[in-house]
């Protein structure tokens, strides 16, 4: 079945049941490391850790955005080690790319919760990981747009410079687009134009952000200020440090163990924020049909 899209690519369905919006990060959130580490940076002859200390240090010393550095730091590793690297070699490696236990399964199992309890569930991915690699993954067919950083190649396919980057700051953008249902990148304006809270395709308070770290920061707060919902994860005690102290600024509205396999603490709490959007959206469309009544009665 063909499934219609307006001109922004957003879903266009047949019936009035809320959509439920899922958004994540990807490194250290659904896979457990930076995805350069399993695919790029092997074929460098330098350790992780070194590399991103280069890289970090490149930024410092020129002012410069870090994912900028880090993109620039991978072209600059490839060309004096002689390795060839196209789009399509970064989306083979992306098949190599671990995941947490139960994210490959995950996006099914959610999807049918949604359809048990009424709702759509669409799953993007807010990254500022490379979008060439997330693209090869196991898990990318499930996603409606993938944003994340990416690269500009020449007529021979080779990289030459960043297309697309994303940072901490930036990622709130992509929070609108689908907020309004503008998930084109190339459209500029219809983003930043005015629109109705109720003339948006899916409402803040319908969208959760699973994410990290410190990165996630103000997507984080942007969409549990308008009374969405965010997600801490962590995979170690350092990263539940980090959540806790996000849940205690208010900053998240829970957090969990990166654990997606049904039944663990992340898929309870995700399952029930998606049960309790149905709630409210039901009781709003009661609370509007009274409404109506009642100026009816009011009138006679």
């Amino acid at each position: 079945m063909e499934i219609k899209r307006n001109k922004q690519g957003a879903k266009m369905y047949d019936d009035d049941l809320p959509i439920v919006a899922i958004c994540y990060d990807f490194d250290r959130t659904l896979s457990p490391r930076e995805m350069q580490e399993y695919t790029i940076i092997p074929q460098f002859n330098i350790s992780a850790p070194d590399f991103w200390k280069e890289s970090n240090t490149f930024a410092t010393q020129n002012g410069m955005d870090k994912m900028l550095a880090s993109l620039y730091t991978v072209l600059a590793h490839a060309s004096k080690n002689g390795v060839k690297i196209s789009e399509a070699d970064f989306t083979t490696l992306g098949s190599k790319v671990e995941l947490f236990a139960g994210v490959e399964t995950w996006f099914e199992h959610i999807n049918k919760v949604g359809e048990q309890v009424g709702v759509h569930i669409e799953h993007y991915i807010i990254s500022a990981g490379i979008k060439e690699i997330i693209d090869g993954s196991k898990i990318s067919k499930h996603f409606e747009q993938i944003y994340a950083s990416s690269f500009y190649y020449d007529t021979y396919g080779k990289p030459i410079w960043a297309k697309q980057v994303i940072n901490a700051a930036s990622k709130t953008q992509y929070l609108f687009r689908v907020n309004k249902g503008c998930l084109d990148i190339r459209d500029e304006h219809s983003v930043h134009d005015y629109m109705q809270e109720d003339k948006r395709r899916i409402p803040f308070g319908n969208i959760i952000y699973i994410g990290d770290s410190e990165t996630d920061i103000p997507t984080m707060k942007i969409l549990t200020n308008q009374g969405g919902y965010s997600i801490g994860v962590y995979s170690d005690q350092n990263g539940l440090n980090t959540v806790s102290k996000l849940l205690l600024h208010k900053r998240v509205t829970h957090f969990a163990k990166a654990d997606y396999r049904k039944g663990q603490e992340l898929d309870t709490i995700i399952t029930n924020i998606i049960k309790n959007i149905r709630a409210k959206e039901t009781l709003e469309r009661i609370t509007n049909a009274q409404k109506k009544e009642a100026e009816k009665l009011k009138k006679k």
